[in-house]
């Protein structure tokens, strides 16, 4: 950005000196897509941090629930006939707090 100050006047009381922008650009699309970018990185890595144990065995037992467990009692567990992901994420994490909460150091 190049500014320009533009000589004042003669009487220095009636008008203070005006700058004038001469080469001012705005950044466009891109810098705003790439700041958002940045921002939902940094809270994917964020949540990760904190949960990524939590979201590795939630993903485990999502894949070893049908083989282990029926339809029926997975329906009666959790009122549909597969269990879902979100379901067990919520599990463990209730089950870990809880560990926690209760263990002795």
């Amino acid at each position: 950005m190049d500014v320009e100050v533009l000589p004042p006047d003669q009487n220095y009381y009636e008008e203070p000196p005006r700058a004038r922008f001469v080469h001012l650009r705005a950044p466009g699309i891109f810098a705003p897509i790439l700041a958002i970018l940045t921002m939902l990185a940094a809270a994917t890595f964020g949540f990760f941090f904190l949960f990524g144990t939590t979201v590795a065995a939630a993903l485990a037992a999502y894949v070893a629930w049908p083989l282990v467990f029926t339809p029926q009692f997975t329906q009666w567990a959790f009122g549909e006939p597969r269990a879902s992901f979100w379901k067990l994420f919520l599990l463990f994490l209730a089950v870990g707090f809880i560990v926690k909460a209760f263990r002795r150091r």
